[in-house]
């Protein structure tokens, strides 16, 4: 049977193929155009109203980005592997008038190694976004598909992030992340307030699967502060505040969320000496992330990056699971 994320991105195939089925509009490959309206979460101190990217014809672009990433590791007898790995995107953007757009990021990736360890990975590809924007009479803004939200302020980890699935590569920071399968409302009020509610539809065979997430933004002072929930059937709600600020010369952002219990299974002591997976008990757990950034000129403008992380996860085991019960 078809889950509700096969039938409703079939449907949104349908509706772009009918958006992009008159080619003889004008093509660009503008990279402004292309990307002017891309960020989910919009950067409130850079809000002039609210968005737009309206255009009195259709309008079609093509971009894309191609990146390749390589290491040689050497053991101790002096054996190596070289790794490489090369992947990319492909950008297809879609505008008709009325404030309507279709996007699709298409992205392949190939992997293979020589050496000591030599292996090969098929290359693959795999559809990262797919998605509609429109609007209604330009209140609420509505984007509909496969598509990637930025939830959270935090670099490395994000606590209050439980929408997106793909997760940042530590080994490739810049590259683009695979989206969740959904429904954004996007609510703006002038440059200083945004409301958003997202419906995940990812995985969801039944109504009882689906997940639904709120934020609320605002400016205060320097600082943008997010207030955001989540809720899903079955699963302890988790409420999420996150902030990012400017502070002499640092960038300064942090996450916090705060849950009634534990919502992934755990290895957990049963009493009686052994373990067992299960749910932590309905005890409150904290998450927070708190990031110190600071770039500097050298030769050029912000040439030299400096990024400190710490992450608190209270979620975390007390006791040493590790141990064996049985020495005792």
């Amino acid at each position: 049977m078809p889950t509700f994320k096969q039938c409703f991105l079939g449907g949104l195939v349908l509706v772009v193929g009918l958006m992009g089925s008159g080619f003889s509009q004008e093509v660009t490959s503008n990279e402004d155009q292309l990307f002017q309206e891309d960020e989910q979460m919009i950067d409130l101190t850079r809000v002039s109203q609210r968005p737009s990217f309206e255009t009195e014809k259709v309008s079609t672009a093509f971009s894309g980005q191609l990146n390749w990433t390589g290491n040689d590791q050497i053991n101790r007898t002096f054996r190596h592997t070289l790794t490489t790995w090369t992947h990319g995107d492909l950008f297809l953007d879609i505008r008709k008038p009325k404030g309507v757009k279709a996007f699709i990021d298409l992205g392949f990736m190939y992997l293979s190694s020589v050496g000591a360890n030599a292996s090969m990975i098929n290359p693959s590809i795999l559809i990262k976004e797919l998605f509609i924007d429109f609007n209604l009479d330009k209140t609420v803004y509505i984007r509909a598909g496969k598509q990637f939200l930025q939830w959270g302020s935090a670099y490395f980890w994000n606590p209050t992030d439980l929408v997106n699935i793909s997760r940042r590569q530590f080994l490739n920071l810049s590259a683009v992340r695979e989206g969740v399968t959904g429904i954004r409302l996007h609510f703006p009020n002038g440059a200083e307030r945004n409301g958003y509610v997202f419906l995940n539809l990812s995985e969801a065979s039944t109504p009882s699967d689906l997940a639904l997430c709120a934020k609320y933004e605002f400016l205060w002072e320097r600082t943008e502060v997010g207030l955001s929930v989540w809720y899903k059937p079955s699963f302890k709600p988790v409420l999420g505040l996150d902030f990012s600020s400017f502070y002499n010369g640092w960038d300064v952002k942090g996450e916090w969320s705060i849950c009634g219990g534990a919502n992934a299974n755990q290895v957990l002591s049963d009493g009686s000496g052994g373990w067992a997976v299960g749910r932590r008990p309905d005890t409150l757990t904290h998450q927070i992330a708190l990031n110190f950034s600071r770039s500097f000129n050298w030769e050029r403008a912000d040439r030299i990056g400096l990024s400190y992380e710490i992450y608190y996860n209270g979620n975390g085991y007390q006791e040493n699971i590790l141990t064996d019960t049985v020495a005792k």
